[in-house]
């Protein structure tokens, strides 16, 4: 059984990409962004690629200093070796998130429960901490 949280470390998904990126370089996490934020506004986003771009976000987030509470110490040497803070990926990653907050499956499912507004308020403080 997987776990699926309000965080964008909480989910096992989200996880197993994160330690995918672990063996990867940067270009790595650039491209799924890119995926993400140059997706058509009208066609649907699958969960998979969702939490990919927030895992991917996270990254820029804590490059930037700003990483979130629960983020892995796996990845901070990660962030070192690949020199993450000196790329400009600050708008490509709010780009992304605003596509998910668009027209999402994983927006879909979250609007289904009860913690929409919780699971909009950890996006929110994503773009925040990027911004």
């Amino acid at each position: 059984m997987s776990t699926f949280g309000l965080k964008n470390f909480e989910n096992d998904e989200a996880m197993d990409f994160l330690y995918e990126i672990l063996d990867n370089d940067k270009n790595f996490i650039v491209d799924v962004l890119k995926k993400v934020a140059d997706y058509p506004d009208n066609e649907y986003l699958e969960v998979p690629d969702c939490q990919q771009a927030l895992v991917a976000s996270e990254l820029v987030a804590a490059a930037k200093g700003s990483p979130s509470i629960d983020f892995p110490s796996e990845a901070d040497e990660w962030l070192v070796k690949n020199k993450l803070s000196e790329e400009n990926l600050s708008g490509v990653a709010l780009k992304a998130i605003a596509r998910i907050k668009i027209n999402s499956e994983l927006r879909k499912l979250w609007e289904e429960s009860d913690e929409f507004q919780e699971w909009l308020k950890v996006i929110n403080d994503l773009e925040d901490r990027i911004g």
